[in-house]
């Protein structure tokens, strides 16, 4: 019998399953994304379906509670995430620098800019 958070559980895990497609269909994600993406909320659906599973993982890790390692498990994946998303992030500022550096130093040349913008 399916409880009602195993019901809900497995309806986001699918809305968000389909959800990595499209992203990746219209090249929103590329492949890696969305098949990290796609196993996240694969490995949702089989830990909320199968409650044995959290028994094992709560022994695996030396945990009273497998909510206690559900939770160790969540705060390392979060951890794993926001380091992506900040190397991501430094990537993208500093190409974001070498954009402005180029565009601002075409106009410092181009002397024809210069007299347009004091008229």
């Amino acid at each position: 019998m399916i409880l009602p958070y195993q019901l809900l559980i497995l309806c986001v895990s699918l809305i968000m399953m389909y959800s990595a497609f499209i992203y990746y269909k219209r090249g929103d994600i590329d492949l890696f994304s969305a098949v990290f993406w796609l196993t996240l909320w694969l490995a949702l659906i089989i830990i909320s379906l199968a409650p044995p599973l959290t028994l094992l993982s709560s022994k695996l890790l030396g945990t009273l509670r497998p909510l206690d390692a559900l939770t160790i498990l969540g705060f390392l994946l979060f951890s794993i995430i926001m380091f992506h998303m900040y190397s991501w992030l430094s990537k993208m500022k500093k190409q974001l620098n070498e954009v402005v550096r180029e565009i601002a130093l075409s106009k410092l040349s181009n002397p024809k800019h210069l007299r347009n913008k004091n008229k």
